[in-house]
């Protein structure tokens, strides 16, 4: 169902033709109100917003030329009050509907800038409803009898609303969605223009870009890293295209079109393109490069400016880590090693600023909860800090994911390795191919029933830690093993706990023997 919107004034109102620039013409009046319900396909619903002032005196010929259309009363504007009055009284009216075609033809000269006013809050506020705006131009009118007066549609003045709110969303916040949902329903109005114009030219490619918009929004907003800068691999081995990519292609082949519409869009766009372009490039293997580093940080940039810190403390990790990684860190997908990933974490447990940014990770994934959170500010400096620095390093020359030539393999149990059976000794030393050193699992009290009371054992323990630790093989009271395992994990150090097959006898008196075998080791998932 579609709408016209009118304005009546109290000017003195000349008859002519309306001619919509298709060359349709509608039959001479005097009212563009009666004009629009010829010119306009599917019109069912007539507005006509008027004062009292501009109902006295045209009213009675408006009813005789278009019976149908109902007044809303308004009044005159000639102050903040009546102002904000005629706002709710059009916000009201144009909320609920679907399809409008507001007239700004007639009526006091201010009120087409306040009704654009009301159309850009009601576009921020969510309304989406299919909207044209229209002119018709009696000053621009040509000579004859009757004269013929040209309409003007204003529409895209509108939409520079609808745009620029969805596009300042995107480059301030990383949110796509409002952008996408303009492009959708512009797009399907203009491959229906298209369509019924005969198809002439390339079919719009708004519908499409939306698509990549919507695709690159949510890459964007999930912090998926290979997505949008590359190195993901599929089920084929293949790399995946991105999806920055995608949509800096499809915005390249609109962009034109776009801006020839609506010029003021020309600005919004190339700093959309320039950001692309920062996270773009060749096609890439691996994240573990030179160029997945310089994507990284452009990423990592993009984030500390859109106010995103944890998504920027994400980037800026894992951009660590890559940094001291084989390529195969750096390929999400079928040919991701995680062998090659923890020894590159393990690398960067060796970095000086890695504590700043441990602390400042827990910090705020944790939503400061914790004895002494840091302030905001002290956040924000320090993700500019840990950023900036990040951006500054080179990638590390030489990537290896072999063990350093010391590294330890910690035994944390009760049982010191003196005590393995031989075949434990052989598949350890065999499968990770390090030292072993003991390390006595803590005693926990019956008394500490809470986790808090676990921590300070945990630190503990954690303080012991040889630096040169890359596995440790973890055996002990239940709660304690698995708040150590994940303090080990965060620290890069993978975990393992024995496997045993167990046999039980029955001897002659009764007694019952017990013996165990060892079956291989049993790695702990990421906790």
């Amino acid at each position: 169902m579609t709408t016209l919107l009118s304005f009546l004034g109290t000017g003195n109102y000349g008859s002519c033709i309306y001619v919509l620039p298709d060359g349709r013409e509608a039959p001479e009046g005097m009212f563009f109100t009666e004009a629009g319900t010829r010119l306009y396909d599917g019109v069912d619903s007539i507005v006509v917003a008027a004062t009292d002032e501009a109902w006295t005196r045209h009213g009675e010929a408006l009813a005789r030329s278009v019976p149908e259309a109902a007044r809303l009363p308004i009044p005159s504007g000639q102050n903040p009050s009546e102002l904000w009055e005629i706002f709710k009284l059009l916000e009201a009216q144009l909320r609920p509907l679907d399809d409008v075609i507001i007239d700004v033809t007639h009526g006091f000269r201010a009120l087409p800038l306040f009704t654009m006013g009301v159309l850009g809050y009601l576009r921020a506020t969510g309304w989406r409803a299919e909207l044209r705006l229209v002119y018709g131009a009696y000053e621009a009118r040509t000579p004859g009898e009757p004269p013929r007066a040209p309409v003007w549609d204003l529409s895209p003045l509108a939409e520079l609303f609808e745009w620029s709110l969805g596009l300042q969303m995107l480059l301030q916040t990383g949110r796509a969605e409002p952008v996408a949902q303009t492009l959708d329903r512009l797009g399907r109005a203009a491959n229906k223009r298209w369509a019924q114009g005969g198809r002439e030219g390339p079919q719009p490619q708004l519908t499409r870009l939306a698509g990549a918009m919507r695709t690159f929004g949510a890459d964007l907003e999930t912090v998926r890293v290979a997505g949008l800068l590359g190195g993901l691999r599929s089920e084929s081995d293949k790399t995946q295209p991105t999806s920055t990519e995608r949509l800096r292609a499809v915005l390249a082949s609109s962009r034109e079109g776009i801006t020839a519409q609506v010029p003021a869009l020309e600005r919004p766009l190339a700093t959309l393109t320039e950001k692309l372009d920062a996270l773009s490039g060749d096609p890439l293997d691996s994240l573990a490069s030179e160029a997945g580093h310089r994507r990284l940080a452009a990423l990592a940039r993009w984030y500390l400016e859109l106010g995103r810190y944890p998504e920027t403390l994400i980037v800026v990790r894992e951009g660590r880590v890559l940094a001291h990684a084989a390529p195969e860190a750096g390929m999400p997908g079928p040919r991701w090693d995680r062998d090659a990933y923890d020894a590159a974490a393990w690398t960067l447990s060796g970095d000086e600023h890695k504590t700043e940014l441990t602390d400042l990770r827990n910090d705020v994934e944790h939503g400061g909860l914790r004895k002494k959170p840091l302030a905001s500010k002290s956040i924000l400096d320090a993700c500019a800090r840990v950023t900036d620095h990040f951006a500054q390093s080179e990638r590390a020359s030489a990537p290896t994911v072999s063990q350093p030539a010391n590294a330890v393999i910690v035994n944390l149990s009760n049982h010191p390795q003196a005590e393995w059976p031989a075949e434990m000794t052989r598949d350890v030393r065999a499968r990770l191919g390090a030292d072993v050193r003991d390390l006595a699992f803590p005693t926990v009290p019956a008394t500490a029933l809470a986790a808090t009371d676990l921590e300070p054992l945990v630190n503990a323990t954690m303080a012991l830690l040889p630096g040169e630790t890359t596995h440790a093989i973890v055996m002990g009271e239940h709660v304690l093993s698995a708040m150590l395992v994940a303090a080990l994990q965060r620290s890069g150090v993978a975990c393992f706990a024995p496997a045993t097959t167990r046999a039980a006898e029955t001897l002659d008196d009764g007694r019952v023997a017990r013996s165990f075998s060892y079956a291989g080791l049993r790695e702990y998932p990421r906790l």
